[in-house]
């Protein structure tokens, strides 16, 4: 009954007239999206969903040296609180455990990261399709020429910006705004990582139970991420102005030598 409900609300989502749907796939892996998606799970407080699969995804993505550093940062932001923002069984719960004692692999993170995704798809993402968040998030895609289906490009797809000494105005134009809304999309997704490890930082002060190693560790990394930002946001920033007076730029040689 559940799938064929959800199955009838997503074709009449479908036949509203100018309503683009983004699919549940397409939406988690946009950085623009899910920020988008993220602000709509605050505003109901089911926020933590997004923000740990965001978490065990950076896990399936990181060095094996790592796992044990971000399993902890996860274990104590999201499972171990009281109440927990994210919560499952005790078997599953020590199941994590032993894997930050080392005596198992991540996997339990993400059969829980899996399982995130299911509610979030289940009982989350429709809502947010009729949601004003969902429409001011269209809104800002046209605006920013946002496209969801490319901007998670793996980095090395991304073509070079130089062109030939006749390649027109336009051309170049349209390849600058191809890269800055990549540098756009790269931006809110240091801005998604910096919020977590805020997150997780907190959370490790105000239990009073971690290695003060880790927490000094995590703040170097929060301060490198900042500075990380700062940096492309002006990158971002240099960027629009450059594309804006493209065919308009003058250079004056005041002496040769």
């Amino acid at each position: 009954v559940t799938t064929s409900l959800s199955d009838s609300f997503s074709h009449s989502l479908q036949n509203l007239p100018g309503r683009k749907i983004l699919m549940f796939q397409a939406l988690l892996e946009s950085a623009f999206a899910r920020r988008y998606f993220s602000i709509y799970l605050d505003e109901i407080g089911q926020g933590a969903f997004i923000s740990f699969w965001s978490a065990v995804q950076e896990i399936r993505h990181a060095d094996k040296k790592l796992h044990h550093q971000l399993g902890t940062e996860i274990y104590y932001t999201y499972l171990s609180p009281h109440p927990p923002p994210v919560k499952v069984d005790k078997p599953t719960l020590r199941g994590v455990e032993a894997f930050l004692l080392g005596n198992r692999g991540p996997e339990v993170l993400y059969e829980i990261g899996e399982e995130v995704e299911r509610t979030l798809e289940e009982r989350h993402y429709t809502g947010f399709l009729v949601s004003s968040t969902y429409h001011a998030m269209l809104h800002q895609a046209a605006l920013q020429g946002v496209d969801f289906m490319t901007e998670c490009a793996e980095e090395g797809g991304v073509g070079s910006t130089e062109g030939s000494s006749t390649e027109s105005v336009e051309q170049m134009q349209m390849q600058l705004s191809d890269h800055s809304s990549y540098a756009r999309n790269k931006l809110a997704h240091l801005q998604e990582r910096l919020t977590n490890k805020l997150l997780a930082l907190q959370a490790l002060r105000q239990c009073g139970k971690a290695d003060a190693k880790v927490i000094t560790h995590l703040e170097g990394e929060i301060s490198q991420l900042r500075s990380d930002h700062k940096l492309l946001e002006t990158h971002v920033e240099r960027t629009g102005l450059w594309s804006d007076n493209i065919g308009r730029w003058r250079v004056h040689v005041q002496s040769v030598q």
